[in-house]
């Protein structure tokens, strides 16, 4: 009688793995006696389309036979976007894998943590409950916004650079601890409370709007660049130590006060719809668009009007005689400007070319 070809399972690898069997500079040290045997069945890839899938990547027929050296050693991205996937089991194989892909798919589940050479994983709009991530210590980019995840970890992945997991509304822990050189975090349309930023010095993109979080002190990012926060009922923001912050939208908040005299290089500042009384800004920041519109503010801001193409304040309560206002139409008027917009007040445009007032129109985003 011939001898029956032998199927290794994916139990089987997971406790070579842990008991320490599996060890190879690129990934998945398979032993002889199962490196040669064949691990394409149902009972390794339960989900028939991301079996097939595989089997796509590898350049295989329906079914046809494939070893673990084979899916260990295999290097190129996974593209398992939109094949209606429910489960990646069987993912554990490929250890050599820089670049995943599984968006829009059907995934509960994910658990990457043996595929420790992954750099790139984008699993946004599936229905995921559970991310494992840990020990992925060559991870850059993760992408998973539009999920179910209540909790999401990325501790101690010290490469990792961005983070989207925005529109996991019941979203309430991120722990990003440890995560030195990230520069960027996604987290908008969640259900955070709070942000321990402490770690992330290197931060340059925050958005963070419509989450439940009141205060915020970002004043121990000194490289922070754009900062969003929309609809989140922010009371407080601390920003005594971001020179570099250039854009900076607080849109339908609780401020009363922000102080933004440290920040000589703002240019844009979108801050309608809060409680706002009073605003300082650096006296050279090359501010170009402002919106102070529908807040308490009795009296204009000043500001540096050398690069300013639209300032709104309508829907305050400044008064017409107000001297702030009358010294920056001065500043405009003394401007040769190409620009239409320049000054904006009372639901109206002024310019210095025109004295006839046009109707309001909001500023372009660039």
């Amino acid at each position: 009688m011939g001898n029956k070809p032998r199927v290794i399972n994916s139990k089987t690898v997971q406790a070579l793995i842990a008991g320490g069997a599996l060890i190879c500079a690129f990934g998945l040290m398979i032993p002889h006696f199962l490196s040669a045997q064949n691990i394409n069945s149902p009972q390794n890839f339960p989900d028939p389309n991301f079996r097939r899938a595989v089997e796509e990547h590898l350049g295989l027929e329906p079914s046809k036979a494939f070893t673990a050296r084979k899916a260990a050693e295999f290097q190129v991205p996974l593209d398992l976007k939109d094949r209606e996937i429910r489960s990646l089991q069987g993912i554990e194989f490929f250890q050599s894998i820089e670049e995943l892909n599984c968006m829009r798919n059907q995934i509960i589940t994910l658990d990457l943590t043996h595929n420790r050479s992954l750099k790139r994983v984008n699993c946004l709009s599936n229905h995921l409950r559970e991310l494992r991530l840990n020990g992925l210590s060559e991870l850059e980019e993760l992408n998973c916004n539009f999920n179910d995840l209540k909790e999401l970890s990325v501790a101690g992945l010290i490469q990792i650079t961005t983070v989207y997991c925005s529109y996991n509304q019941q979203m309430e822990r991120l722990d990003i601890a440890g995560c030195a050189n990230l520069t960027a975090i996604h987290c908008e349309h969640t259900s955070l409370e709070a942000l321990d930023l402490a770690e992330c010095a290197h931060l340059k993109t925050l958005f963070a709007s419509s989450t439940k979080i009141r205060r915020f002190d970002l004043s121990h990012l000194p490289e922070l660049e754009h900062a969003t926060f929309v609809f989140n009922g922010l009371e407080e923001l601390s920003l005594a130590n971001n020179p570099n912050l250039t854009e900076l939208i607080v849109i339908s908040n609780q401020l009363k006060t922000l102080d933004l005299s440290r920040q000589s290089r703002l240019r844009i500042l979108e801050a309608n719809r809060n409680q706002l009384e009073h605003v300082v800004f650096h006296p050279e920041a090359p501010l170009w668009r402002i919106d102070l519109s529908s807040n308490q503010f009795t009296s204009a801001p000043l500001v540096n009007t050398s690069h300013l193409l639209a300032y709104d304040l309508s829907y305050n309560r400044i008064l017409k005689d107000d001297p702030a206002i009358a010294k920056i139409e001065s500043d405009i008027g003394k401007a040769d400007y190409d620009a239409a917009a320049l000054f904006l007040r009372s639901g109206f445009m002024l310019t210095p070319q025109q004295g006839d007032p046009e109707p309001l129109r909001e500023p372009t985003h660039e």
